[in-house]
């Protein structure tokens, strides 16, 4: 390898410039300098064909600078935009809008779809994984959250939500859908949540106001299902049991109806019931008006007068179970406390439940019993008639 070494005018020290170590066959590199110093900080630059040059470092301007901005192109050579809008502090990337058309957008060109990404290893059973919140400024007012099933070893189940906020209230469980939330052998519920009390709510806007309109519908949609029979449609259940379904009528002119587990294998120590008799005779049908108090749920306005029915602590003397509450009782404090109503309550009723379907049985009871005795008094007549 060819070198030329140049010595220095004092230190005895050289300065050395290398051939390469190999060269296509016969090639001659020149290089020609430049005819001046050129000034500090400036570098040499070829034009190509070996013509040597000096030049400066040109450096690139970024408009608009700021902390946290990100940096982004502008079409224009050593020229970069700071983005005041779209800014990255190290924990949160903020996208900054002044019109509707404005924010995040994934487009795909092709016949594809497009993926969003919330990763988080959590390791807590039904954890939060992600949020997505909706803010009003800057009050959280709705959210959609994703979170981790029961399974903490294969974490390969999960829960997704639905939340908002009413006025002046933390968010609240609107809608949610699990693996399994009251019966196991089911692959996914729908669980719909309401109030802070527990209560689910459905309301519809701008239904029909007459009472034909109808809001809530159920319908099954399959050409194969035979229509005249009686058809399951929404089940009521308890942690392990199911309580009660609301069958469709067989036909157009048969009602719905309410029914229950009654198979003989679920049940024992099958034996006649007398006590019907007693009950209906102690809770006689009564003609009332309504008194409702003047606040929510309730509404003065659509009372109504001469209505048949029982009060519900008559029944619960004689049939208990067909009552819940207590006879009157009002919201205390240390249920508001407690979470169970609102702020606001505070004395308001807590009415009492009447289950009218559970008195079917003492009705057939007391109607076997009538019969029973108008059978015997038949008897009676035909014998002394006949005498």
């Amino acid at each position: 390898m060819a070198e030329l070494k140049i010595k220095a005018d004092s230190g005895g020290g050289t300065v050395s410039l290398k051939g390469p170590a190999t060269t296509t066959s016969n090639a001659a590199v020149q290089l020609t300098l430049p005819v001046d110093d050129g000034a500090a900080n400036q570098y040499l630059k070829t034009d190509g064909s070996g013509a040597l040059s000096w030049d400066t470092v040109t450096g690139t301007t970024i408009n608009n600078n700021a902390d946290n901005r990100v940096i982004t192109g502008s079409g224009t050579a050593n020229t970069l935009e700071g983005e005041s809008n779209l800014t990255y502090d190290g924990s949160i990337l903020k996208v900054a809008t002044d019109a509707s058309t404005e924010g995040i957008e994934c487009k795909s060109t092709g016949n594809t779809y497009q993926t969003i990404s919330l990763d988080s290893n959590r390791s807590g059973s039904e954890d939060t994984l992600a949020r997505i919140i909706g803010k009003h400024n800057g009050n959280i007012v709705s959210e959609i959250g994703f979170g981790a099933g029961t399974d903490t070893t294969n974490k390969d189940e999960g829960t997704c939500w639905m939340a908002t906020s009413p006025t002046g209230s933390s968010l609240q469980m609107r809608l949610k859908a699990t693996k399994t939330s009251f019966q196991a052998y089911r692959n996914g519920d729908l669980l719909i949540e309401g109030d802070d009390q527990g209560s689910m709510l459905f309301f519809v806007d701008k239904v029909n106001t007459t009472t034909s309109g109808i809001p809530f519908r159920f319908g099954k949609e399959n050409s194969s299902i035979t229509t005249n029979q009686r058809h399951n449609f929404i089940s009521f259940s308890v942690p392990g049991n199911n309580r009660g379904i609301i069958q469709s009528g067989s036909s157009v002119s048969e009602a719905p109806a309410l029914a229950a587990s009654s198979d003989y294998r679920i049940k024992t120590n099958f034996r006649n019931y007398t006590g019907g008799w007693d009950v209906i005779k102690a809770i006689p049908v009564q003609l009332y008006d309504e008194n409702q108090p003047n606040y929510a749920p309730w509404d003065p306005s659509t009372n109504k007068s001469n209505v048949k029915g029982w009060a519900a602590h008559v029944v619960q003397a004689v049939l208990p179970e067909a009552v819940t509450g207590a006879k009157d009782a009002v919201i205390t404090q240390a249920q508001i406390d407690a979470g169970e109503y609102k702020e606001g309550q505070l004395g308001q009723i807590i009415a009492q439940e009447l289950a009218e379907t559970a008195l079917i049985p003492d009705m057939v009871g007391a109607l076997q019993q009538a019969m029973a005795k108008i059978e015997t008094l038949e008897a009676k007549v035909a014998s002394l008639e006949a005498g």
